[in-house]
């Protein structure tokens, strides 16, 4: 969903049309890699994270969120959708 390049976030337009929530999370994950590293696990967990501490990210929108990651498949930087709501779950609960 990003274009990397140190110190800019890019984000596709289409985030915009997702529930805020989820529009946060991107956006929050995304700064994650800034301050991280290219670490998926890292900026999902920080973001899930900051969401629950800020006050934007509830059991039911992570709910949401989950039913939109459970198609994504796993490629060479990403564990697949299962794997990622499994940790994110883990994140939400410390």
């Amino acid at each position: 969903m990003r274009l990397r390049i140190t110190g800019r976030i890019y984000l596709h337009p289409r985030v915009l049309d997702l529930p805020r929530a989820q529009q946060l999370f991107w956006y929050t994950h995304e700064c994650a890699h800034q301050i991280f590293g290219p670490g998926e696990a890292a900026a999902d967990c920080w973001a899930v994270q900051q969401g629950k501490i800020q006050g934007w990210l509830s059991r039911v929108e992570l709910t949401r969120l989950n039913l939109s990651f459970r198609q994504f498949p796993r490629d060479a930087a990403h564990a697949d959708g299962a794997a990622r709501i499994a940790y994110m779950e883990k994140c939400f609960a410390k």
